[in-house]
C-alpha cells in the first residue's frame, strides 16, 4: 500500500500537480517492531522495572479483501482502502504541501491523490491486500 502510494506521488510530481520539494519533504513516520524488538527491553540481564508475562503475534484477516472475494465489488474495496489511508497516513503525508499553495490548491492535490490511489486499487485488488500483525502484550510491575 505503501509502495502504491508512492507511485501515485511521483506521478503528482511527473503531471505537474505536486512540486518536487513538496515530495521529497513527505514522510509517513511508522515504524513497525519485530517481536524480537518489542521482547528485548524485557531481556533476564535487563534493570527494566517491568517484566514481560504474556507475548503472542497473530496477524488479522484482510477483511477488505474478504469482502471483495465474496462481492467482487473492487470499487468498494478501494473506496475502504483509500478511506483507511486517508485516516491514517493524510495529515502527517500533505503537511508538507507548500504554505505558498491557497487552500483550494492544497485540497485539490489531496482529492487528485485518493481519487487516483482509488483508481488504481480498484484495478487489482488482490494485489494491495494487507494483513496486520498485531502483538499482544501483558506487562507488569516486577515485584521488589
Amino acid at each position: 500500500m505503501i509502495d502504491l502510494a508512492n507511485a501515485v506521488l511521483q506521478q503528482l510530481v511527473k503531471d505537474g500537480a505536486l512540486y518536487p520539494e513538496e515530495y521529497e519533504e513527505m514522510a509517513i513516520p511508522t515504524y513497525y517492531r519485530t517481536a524480537e524488538e518489542w521482547k528485548q527491553p524485557f531481556t533476564s540481564d535487563s534493570n527494566f522495572s517491568l517484566s514481560l508475562d504474556h507475548f503472542e503475534e497473530f496477524t488479522l484477516p484482510d477483511v477488505y479483501l474478504e469482502q471483495f472475494e465474496e462481492n467482487g465489488d473492487a470499487q468498494a474495496f478501494a473506496e475502504a482502502y483509500a478511506a483507511f489511508f486517508k485516516a491514517a497516513f493524510e495529515p502527517c503525508l500533505f503537511v508538507s504541501l507548500s504554505d505558498k499553495r491557497t487552500s483550494e490548491s492544497r485540497q485539490q492535490v489531496i482529492d487528485l491523490f485518493s481519487q487516483k490511489l482509488q483508481s488504481t486499487l480498484a484495478q487489482d485488488p488482490k494485489k494491495y491486500s494487507c494483513r496486520w500483525v498485531i502483538q499482544l502484550v501483558l506487562i507488569s510491575k516486577k515485584q521488589k
